[in-house]
């Protein structure tokens, strides 16, 4: 090969490894810059600046369009800014790109900042549906959240979701929808798990059904005798705590039957 040729190859190949260098550093420019907005707004949340916040991330997002998470953690800042609508927009998005539970570890993750990672916990798709709910719920949008809880429950039948759709039927008054509900968390939840129980004996309390509510009180006596909200709430019926009161999941008391 000619040495001008040779020349003009290795030139050649200068330009388009410098090139590629250029495109390197600007994507890792980008990365920087997205990580130092992410800290940023995780710090003016926890300072409770939460303007700032939503300007970080939005940063964020507008840099990188597919970041499901970033759009999770911007409607829960936009909730509490009180941006129901702003915030059902971004948690529908961020569900199209994360339509599925999919338990990736820490690592895995786009965003594992201090936003998200206390106590060891991170996102998923039902982080989405919480954020959702609350959106829909604020804008008075009953049917609508009603109808995006009932399929989401039903579809993957979880004590979370159960608990959710409960949650928001109650709100809305919607209380025979929340107690089918609630029974349906209690069917399927672990016998270690006191959540459902206590759930149900608020919502019970709350709207005047006192013999419900002392029966999930039982239970969840039964699951946790050292838990103090039960105990409190059991001695406000008049009950006095004790060995003879807890009641196995899945029971009923004598005087019912």
């Amino acid at each position: 090969m000619p040495l001008l040729a040779v020349r003009m190859l290795s030139f050649r190949s200068l330009v388009c490894s410098l090139a590629l260098l250029g495109a390197m550093l600007a994507l890792s420019g980008c990365g920087v810059r997205s990580l130092v907005r992410q800290q940023q707004a995780a710090e003016a949340m926890r300072i409770g600046d939460y303007a700032t916040a939503e300007q970080q991330l939005k940063a964020v997002v507008a840099g990188n369009p597919g970041n499901w998470e970033t759009r999770l953690q911007l409607a829960r800042v936009q909730l509490a800014l009180d941006k129901p609508l702003d915030a059902q927009l971004n948690a529908e998005q961020a569900l199209v790109m994360h339509p599925v539970d999919d338990r990736r570890q820490p690592g895995q993750h786009e965003l594992a900042g201090p936003a998200f990672d206390a106590g060891g916990k991170f996102p998923d798709t039902a982080d989405i549906y919480d954020v959702l709910a609350e959106a829909l719920y604020r804008q008075g949008l009953r049917s609508q959240l009603l109808t995006v809880l009932q399929q989401r429950a039903t579809k993957v039948q979880t004590v979370r979701d159960y608990l959710r759709l409960a949650k928001y039927q109650s709100l809305v008054g919607d209380n025979d929808g929340a107690d089918i509900a609630l029974r349906k968390a209690r069917n399927i939840a672990p016998v270690t798990d006191l959540t459902p129980y206590l759930q149900a004996a608020r919502h019970y309390a709350d709207i005047g059904d006192v013999a419900s509510a002392k029966t999930a009180l039982y239970q969840a006596y039964f699951i946790a005798p050292d838990n103090a909200e039960v105990n409190e709430r059991l001695r406000g019926y008049g009950v006095i705590p004790g060995p003879s009161i807890a009641l196995p999941p899945g029971q009923l008391p004598a005087d019912s039957q």
